[in-house]
């Protein structure tokens, strides 16, 4: 899973956990309220505030984290453009083919190279060798 899925995936989690702590927050002023007006608390929160802000500040450390992440990543690839000026464009998409066809003409067309540098190397030794015809 890429950083910005990940990130995709916190920031709802994030929002649900600030509505939380908005919730357990509300419920605590609203106990605390009832006690000091009538020295009867009305009900008690559902969740332990600090538990939430926890939970809250878990989840800020979190997207903080894989924002810094993607940053980092998006730098990193802005930065290595300029050591690599030719943009790799996969030949699959632009002839309609699949990558496994693809991979399998890269792999017949490396075969065709390995037999002509065999060739070309028989060639080279043949008018290295000293033949009669020359040296007469």
């Amino acid at each position: 899973e890429t950083t910005l899925h990940e990130l995709r995936r916190a920031v709802p989690e994030l929002k649900s956990s600030l509505a939380s702590v908005m919730k357990v927050a509300a419920e605590s002023l609203t106990y605390q309220q009832s006690l000091e007006s009538s020295g009867q608390a009305a009900r008690l929160p559902s969740a332990s505030l600090d538990g939430c802000m926890e939970d809250f500040f878990s989840h800020c450390d979190q997207v903080s984290h894989l924002m810094a992440t993607a940053y980092d990543s998006y730098i990193f690839s802005q930065s290595s453009g300029q050591y690599c000026s030719v943009h790799v464009r996969s030949p699959a998409a632009s002839t309609g083919q699949s990558y496994s066809d693809f991979l399998v003409a890269v792999d017949q067309q490396v075969k065709t190279a390995e037999q002509l540098l065999g060739i070309l190397d028989t060639f080279v030794a043949d008018l290295s060798k000293p033949s009669a015809s020359r040296t007469a």
